[in-house]
């Protein structure tokens, strides 16, 4: 009798047990049904964030995956993660959340615009430098004023992106014209220099000549010094054609022209104090 009493005992409490188990699970799921409906994660919004950070896509599956804002929210704290808020946000703010991207966005465009400029305004600043420092004719005068001008507007935050545009087409056509008139200017100016510099010596070398003529007079050989003047006078010839040509060339052949030539005078200038010394032998030995 007492074996059966204890048996129906165990059964009973077997029951209840039971009972309460399944009783907790109904609870509980009832609690994650509550939960799913009121906590549910906006997954798209997640990983737009997630990707944003430059997370790893694995881990911003590890956040994003969790379906709901409190798993989402356990895992990044976890992970020792900044802005979890805006990493696990509720599906209802997807649109805040779409808006804060987008606002993102346009704060970066607009510093790498502002980064772009400040580019452009150190570039042009260089071409107004370099404008100074050149001979104030009225042609470089109306091009720094224009470069100026072009420079206020690359500088001015609320100047368009056409009206910059603009701006800087002025200032690279501006450039161009001014610098080809400065090039230009340059080079007429060293085939001044040059052919002044080649008369001077073409006069040199006649004085040469005559001291010559009265050394052979006095019955001196100077068939040393003759011979070197031949060579002086080839140099002196080269030179004077070389800037003749560059007169009329083109800028690229024109340069080759007057390095020519500055390369002649050089070696007539070497040739010119080898004869002065040939003149000063002759002397010590009379």
């Amino acid at each position: 009798m007492r074996s059966k009493l204890s048996m129906l005992l165990v059964l009973v409490l077997v029951m209840a047990l039971f009972s309460t188990v399944s009783f907790a699970k109904e609870a509980e799921a009832e609690d994650d049904s509550t939960q799913r409906s009121t906590n549910a994660l906006d997954v798209s919004g997640c990983y737009a964030f997630c990707n944003s950070q430059n997370v790893d896509k694995d881990r911003c599956a590890g956040f994003c995956g969790k379906k709901t804002v409190s798993n989402c929210m356990s895992r990044c704290t976890a992970a020792n993660m900044s802005d979890c808020v805006q990493l696990c946000p509720a599906r209802g703010e997807m649109m805040q959340g779409k808006e804060g991207k987008k606002d993102r966005m346009m704060e970066q465009k607009d510093d790498d615009s502002k980064t772009m400029k400040s580019k452009q305004a150190v570039h042009v600043q260089r071409i107004l430098d370099f404008l100074a420092k050149e001979e104030q004719t009225p042609k470089v005068t109306a091009a720094t004023e224009k470069v100026q001008a072009a420079l206020v507007v690359i500088k001015n935050d609320s100047a368009s992106k056409d009206e910059v545009k603009a701006a800087l087409k002025e200032i690279r056509e501006t450039w161009v014209s001014v610098k080809q008139a400065i090039e230009t200017k340059k080079r007429a100016k060293a085939i001044n220099q040059l052919s002044n510099a080649a008369e001077k010596y073409d006069g040199v070398g006649k004085r040469f000549e005559e001291r010559v003529a009265k050394l052979e007079e006095k019955g001196i050989d100077v068939t040393k010094i003759k011979e070197m003047l031949v060579f002086y006078k080839e140099d002196v010839a080269s030179a004077k054609q070389a800037f003749e040509d560059a007169r009329t060339a083109e800028s690229k052949e024109q340069r080759q022209h007057l390095k020519v030539s500055l390369d002649a005078l050089k070696e007539a200038r070497s040739k010119a104090k080898e004869i002065s010394s040939a003149f000063k032998e002759l002397a010590e030995v009379k």
